[in-house]
């Protein structure tokens, strides 16, 4: 569910949906505490290949919605 007063369940389609949702309870990934499920999601890259990344990212992110 997006963040936001009166807002209703939606079926997650959209990073927006992914960074609202609550990860499982007590999620631990490299000592990093995770509240919601884009917490969860790492990655590193390098200089000048931040824009193919963030499509990387974009793309990951739809799949697993």
């Amino acid at each position: 569910m997006l963040p936001g007063e009166g807002q209703l369940p939606q079926l997650g389609r959209s990073w927006e949906h992914y960074k609202a949702a609550k990860a499982p309870p007590r999620e631990v990934i490299d000592d990093i505490f995770c509240h919601m499920r884009a917490d969860m999601t790492f990655y590193t890259c390098e200089e000048r290949y931040e824009e193919a990344a963030a499509n990387v990212i974009d793309t990951e992110c739809k799949r697993l919605l």
